[in-house]
């Protein structure tokens, strides 16, 4: 039997169509699933080239703090929305992040010199000074914007990494 373009014989391959498709122009766009196995039908995600994102990701964390500065400023937008504007959000997140460099440094050394074990001991301190400071900074019902600015900041965090990895994973593969 022949084999198709694929590089795999075509009475082997495995794929589960998940939608009826759509057509446009000329073409049937179908969302499909594929096995992960070594020998399986091509259309998985490249482990290599998740790995080569992420550790692209990790050496250029400084270029991306920008988008942790963005998507902080947004979570506080959208959970303190009536309070101040944007703007105003994207200065204090600024600060923020320039507070969590302060003492990611320090933790580095910390880490270096004393002890190695406690990586995360940064981000703790600095979502407990985030919460500290949002609460000083509105003034009010000190529990309902700690419990806010708990969650805004680990949304935050969520989204920095879903963005910039992202970002990593299309720079990585236009490089390939």
């Amino acid at each position: 039997m022949p084999e198709c373009v694929l590089g795999i014989d075509p009475m082997k391959a495995s794929v589960e169509v998940t939608n009826p498709g759509i057509v446009y122009k000329n073409f049937l766009i179908v969302v499909s699933r594929v096995p992960e196995g070594y020998d399986s039908t091509p259309g998985q995600v490249d482990p290599d080239l998740s790995r080569e994102a992420a550790k692209f990701m990790f050496q250029n964390l400084n270029s991306k703090a920008f988008i942790f500065v963005l998507t902080m400023s947004l979570c506080l937008k959208a959970f303190f929305f009536k309070r101040y504007m944007l703007s105003e959000y994207i200065a204090v997140a600024f600060y923020l992040n320039g507070v969590y460099s302060l003492l990611a440094t320090l933790n580095t050394i910390y880490m270096k010199f004393i002890n190695p074990e406690i990586q995360f001991l940064a981000i703790l301190v600095m979502w407990a000074y985030f919460i500290f400071a949002m609460i000083l900074f509105f003034e009010y019902k000190p529990v309902r914007t700690g419990i806010k600015s708990a969650i805004a900041f680990l949304m935050s965090w969520a989204g920095y990494f879903i963005v910039a990895l992202s970002f990593s994973y299309l720079i990585v593969l236009l490089k390939q």
